[in-house]
């Protein structure tokens, strides 16, 4: 017997896309979870990244419902995301390099 074919919502593409964009678990980790082939969730994230410049042309978002609320919740998410990048590069005891921070080479031993 023939197994029938998904079709998944749009919304649950674009949460799957976005994990993908993320890429705090690998493909594979995401489609044993989703379990959706990691090509198909590849695919998704190609288009998200690829249609997100058309979030901010006049015709792309008059063409999103509720587009304002898509956009937001995006910033949410990215914001959310790096601030956790932060908080682990501000570790204490860790060093993090400022831009007006120099960085002395080793001169090599015996010469």
């Amino acid at each position: 017997m023939k197994r029938k074919r998904r079709n998944h919502s749009p919304e649950f593409k674009a949460k799957v896309a976005l994990e993908a964009a993320r890429e705090e678990k690998t493909l594979a980790e995401l489609s044993r979870e989703y379990g959706v082939h990691a090509n198909q969730i590849g695919a998704w994230k190609r288009q998200l990244l690829e249609g997100a410049s058309g979030l901010f042309g006049e015709a792309g978002v008059r063409a999103l419902p509720d587009a304002d609320g898509l956009i937001q919740r995006l910033g949410n998410e990215l914001r959310a995301h790096a601030g956790g990048h932060r908080e682990a590069q501000d570790a204490p005891g860790e060093h993090v390099l400022q831009e007006n921070d120099t960085y002395t080479v080793p001169s090599r031993l015996g010469t």
